[in-house]
């Protein structure tokens, strides 16, 4: 038995759906398209009252999932974004490539405080987007004295 998370993705209106449920489903995860009927808005707040994924070429999601701060009432909760390319096949090697770590990062992210999942696979450097509460929490990183100069001044 496979020991990873079942996770329900929306597919963009934009992308091919057929050929991504196809990979989606060969991983066992769920795959709804989104309607060109609904708005950007009414997507990702359906996306964040179930907790999916939305796989998409708009960078808007993106955006818009981390633009409000911890404690805003209208700050989304557990929906995830992956912007892609807009090529089809460039998303396709990529969404397949890194499919396994999107599952980690869903598993991890829905063990967090903060259950949002945003993942830019759409340009050559993969970004991982923190959310502010976790940046917040976090103690500045101390550097250690590596030199005599350096002890000397640490005293």
């Amino acid at each position: 038995m496979e020991d990873r998370p079942r996770v329900h993705f929306f597919i963009d209106e934009n992308l091919p759906v057929r050929l991504l449920r196809t990979i989606l489903a060969e991983r066992n995860h769920q795959v709804t398209l989104v309607q060109v009927a609904f708005k950007d808005p009414a997507i990702l707040r359906t996306a964040d009252e179930i907790g999916a994924v939305i796989i998409t070429s708009d960078k808007w999601f993106l955006r818009e999932l981390f633009r409000l701060p911890t404690g805003h009432r209208s700050r989304f909760r557990q929906a995830g974004v992956v912007p892609v390319p807009g090529t089809w096949e460039i998303a396709r090697r990529r969404i397949i490539e890194y499919l396994p770590m999107i599952e980690v990062m869903y598993r991890t992210r829905r063990a967090q405080a903060d259950a949002r999942l945003g993942i830019d696979l759409s340009s050559r450097m993969i970004h991982i987007q923190e959310s502010l509460s976790a940046i917040a929490g976090a103690s500045p990183p101390t550097r250690s004295p590596t030199n005599d100069a350096d002890k000397e001044e640490a005293r």
